[in-house]
């Protein structure tokens, strides 16, 4: 998974490691990896459905992570949720994620394919 869906990867450490009982550093070592990886999408890096389903983890689970770390009611707790959702937005966009159709699948592959990058478009 680490080779073929990176973002999707590095997005599930990420979220893991903000349970309390792991050790601090392995969230700052995972969260600094992502935002790399964050950073080469904003900037052209290739990508596919999986970017889009990260970013979408992302801003669901790190909202939590903000919203205890810094000052409640400046906005900043919601600054990074709103630039991931918005990266995703555009990034389902140049997929085309808004334009799959429920055509029939020649192949099982295809159809889950398909199907996911469907649900990646409706969870934004």
């Amino acid at each position: 998974m680490s080779l073929n869906e990176p973002h999707l990867f590095c997005a599930i450490l990420t979220i893991a490691a903000l349970d309390p009982s792991i050790e601090p550093n392995v969230f700052d070592i995972c969260h600094d990896h992502m935002r790399t990886l964050v950073g080469a999408l904003i900037t052209g890096a290739n990508a596919g459905v999986e970017a889009v389903e990260a970013l979408l983890l992302l801003s669901e689970w790190l909202s939590h992570w903000c919203a205890s770390s810094t000052v409640i009611g400046k906005g900043e707790e919601d600054k990074s949720v709103w630039m991931y959702v918005g990266t995703a937005v555009r990034l389902g966009y140049l997929l085309d994620l808004d334009r799959i159709t429920p055509d029939h699948e020649e192949n099982v592959v295809e159809a889950s394919m398909n199907a996911r990058r469907k649900l990646a478009w409706v969870g934004m």
